[in-house]
C-alpha cells in the first residue's frame, strides 16, 4: 500500500513540460496563447486561429500563457 501511495504521489507531482507549439487568435486584441484548439479562451476569437511555435508566440506575438488552459502549470 505504501508503494502504491508513493508511486501515485510521484506520478501526480511530476512536472509537466510545455508543448512546442501553441494556438493563437490572430487579432490585435489577443493577449494569450493556448495549449489546445478546444480551449475555452479561444471561443470568443472572431479572427483566424493558427498554430505557431511557443517561442514565436512569446517573442514575435508578445503573448502570455492562457490562464484557462495553463492553470495546471
Amino acid at each position: 500500500m505504501k508503494t502504491l501511495i508513493l508511486f501515485l504521489l510521484l506520478v501526480l507531482t511530476k512536472p509537466q513540460t510545455k508543448p512546442d507549439s501553441v494556438y493563437i487568435c490572430v487579432s490585435k486584441a489577443s493577449v494569450a496563447y493556448h495549449q489546445t484548439l478546444s480551449c475555452r479562451g479561444l471561443r470568443s476569437c472572431k479572427h483566424q486561429i493558427i498554430k505557431v511555435s511557443l517561442s514565436d508566440a512569446i517573442n514575435k506575438y508578445h503573448l502570455r500563457e492562457c490562464h484557462v488552459c495553463y492553470s495546471d502549470y
